[in-house]
């Protein structure tokens, strides 16, 4: 799922890609996939979109087939996300078959954000070749965007390298009350639940991944 704020960051196009396996023996077809957004107050925000998978080829050797679908809603004035007001959406995909019949759910949160900046262009010798009248402040919703981070590692002093979740739920509060609004995950993915938290509580996120090992 990817999201585009208007020129205005009023609306937005939510485009959505989903892929359907079937594990049975036989081809199925008419499958659908239902999509809505819940507000936090978990009423319905959206309706109405539906993707249409179409034919599904049949599985073979004990394993699945999967076919993919995509489509495309406008989203209007939705509660945009920042680190200042997090407002936070719940995107649910439901299966139906050709006869209406409910096959399952699927579910992740979404926020509605745009980061827009100019990227800096370099030669073959490193020199910046990027002009300052082409620059751009980073900015968030159109709105100038300015990053206090610090940088974290998925550590505790007690038990090392695990970190139970009231240890990261310390560790955003903390960030929060002292004006911290990015966090950099160095050098390495922390644990699912971080995230969680910094799209809940409002925190950007840098998740550098680039698996540094030294002289290791």
């Amino acid at each position: 799922v990817t999201t585009d704020l208007d020129e205005n960051y009023e609306n937005a196009r939510m485009d959505l890609k989903v892929r359907v396996r079937n594990s049975a023996a036989q081809a199925v077809s008419g499958y659908m996939v239902d999509v809505r957004l819940y507000d936090e107050n978990r009423d319905m925000f959206m309706n109405g979109f539906t993707i249409d998978v179409g034919d599904v080829e049949a599985a073979s050797g004990g394993g699945y087939a999967t076919a993919s679908a995509q489509g495309s809603k406008t989203v209007y004035a939705p509660e945009l996300w920042s680190a200042e007001k997090p407002n936070l959406y719940t995107l649910v995909l439901s299966l139906y078959n050709d006869d209406g019949v409910y096959m399952g759910s699927m579910s992740q949160q979404i926020g509605f954000r745009e980061i827009e900046f100019t990227s800096s262009q370099v030669d073959a010798n490193g020199y910046r070749t990027t002009q300052d009248s082409e620059y751009k402040q980073v900015t968030i919703n159109g709105e100038p965007l300015v990053f206090r981070g610090v940088n974290r590692h998925d550590s505790d002093p007690m038990t090392g390298k695990y970190v139970s979740r009231e240890v990261m739920e310390k560790d955003v509060e903390l960030m929060k009350q002292y004006n911290v609004n990015a966090v950099r995950t160095s050098h390495y993915s922390n644990d699912d639940y971080l995230y969680y938290l910094c799209n809940k509580y409002g925190l950007y996120m840098m998740a550098e991944t680039n698996v540094e090992c030294h002289a290791l």
